[in-house]
């Protein structure tokens, strides 16, 4: 089964607002992973199923900033505390 190929500027304007509105929903959700007080913030992007070809919607799960800090500190403040033992 082949797939038609469409090459249309209609098609290519559809195309270019399915991706211009991907990239805005990921810098809204960098935007809130900078002061969510959550672990993680979640995007969620349209797309369509590479086996079916049917429509999905895929989320991704990228960690907070303040998450990150945490960690961050939390691996410091073990390894200070690891070395610290003479």
């Amino acid at each position: 089964m082949s797939k038609k190929i469409e090459n249309s500027f209609t098609q290519n304007v559809i195309d270019l607002t399915k991706n211009v509105n991907m990239a805005l929903a990921s810098m809204e959700a960098m935007n809130e992973s900078l002061t969510t007080e959550n672990d993680t913030v979640n995007i969620e992007v349209e797309g369509t199923d590479p086996v079916t070809g049917d429509p999905s919607t895929y989320t991704y799960a990228i960690p907070s900033y303040p998450y990150i800090l945490s960690q961050l500190n939390r691996i410091t403040n073990s390894v200070d505390t690891f070395f610290s033992f003479n």
